[in-house]
């Protein structure tokens, strides 16, 4: 069992993808942080949502585990480095701020541009297979096509409640194209 899991994701919105990467970090570490990433972004189209929306989605989603001291969920802005390993040294410093401690173990989807983000440290690392055909560009489609039932066979039940909430921001953000986001 490792000490502490790292978990990065935009979460736009939190799917049921996100969590089954989120349960195997609890899975394999004792603790679980999880890195909101663009989270000074928001009311764009690839980041229609804010860092406090998807904070909450996530409190909501894994309240017991927050409330047991075994996740806990904190910013990552953007920091304009591109897919390279001084991104990584960006993300396990904030990880290090966040929880005190540089993660063990870093847990991820099958998405091929993080292989080099952590080549200067000794992480271990889970890629966790996906489950279902996910995807919170997929979910955004929906929202902004009043698709309810994609939505919520999408998502965790409890985040069919943002359902309003989550079509009005997507709405919004539709023809904001201007993001910092990789």
């Amino acid at each position: 069992m490792y000490r502490q899991a790292l978990v990065i994701g935009r979460f736009q919105p939190l799917h049921k993808g996100h969590v089954h990467i989120i349960e195997g970090a609890l899975k394999n570490a004792e603790k679980v942080l999880i890195l909101i990433g663009s989270s000074q972004e928001s009311g764009t189209y690839k980041n229609p949502l804010t860092y406090e929306i998807r904070k909450d989605m996530l409190e909501k989603t894994f309240d017991e585990f927050i409330k047991a001291g075994r996740i806990m969920v904190k910013p990552l802005p953007d920091a304009g480095l591109g897919n390279v390993s001084a991104w990584g040294d960006y993300v396990m410093e904030k990880a290090e701020e966040a929880a005190g401690e540089v993660p063990d173990l870093f847990v991820t989807g099958e998405e091929e541009r993080r292989k080099s983000w952590f080549e200067n440290y000794s992480i271990a690392e889970i890629v966790v297979s996906k489950v279902g055909d996910y995807s919170a560009t997929k979910i955004r489609k929906a929202l902004l096509s009043a698709d309810f039932d994609s939505f919520k066979e999408s998502v965790p039940k409890e985040i069919t409640v943002y359902y309003d909430l989550l079509k009005e921001a997507v709405t919004e953000a539709e023809n904001n194209k201007d993001s910092a986001s990789i």
